[in-house]
């Protein structure tokens, strides 16, 4: 097995991954939108501020997380549609 057929066949390990467990990635980003906006709440007052600055933090990695899954999924289906294309010409 060559170098280029090892890193196709870990990239569509992973794309796989990705494409079953797409729930994980979306509720990470909708987590990470809850946790944002309660935050930003908690910000308001003085007592809660430290939670608020928590939550934004946590609430910015999960939108992070949501993202980054969002578009491995999104480019495994652009690879898979170019290549459905090109078997058909």
């Amino acid at each position: 097995m060559s170098r280029s057929d090892r890193t196709t066949s870990l990239r569509d390990r992973a794309y796989g991954i990705t494409e079953r467990l797409h729930w994980v990635h979306a509720s990470l980003g909708m987590a990470g939108n809850v946790a944002f906006l309660v935050g930003s709440v908690l910000f308001l007052w003085e007592s809660t501020q430290l939670a608020g600055t928590w939550l934004f933090i946590v609430g910015s990695f999960g939108l992070l997380l949501g993202s980054v899954g969002d578009k491995l999924l999104l480019g495994s289906v652009s690879e898979k549609v170019a290549d459905l294309e090109e078997a058909d010409a």
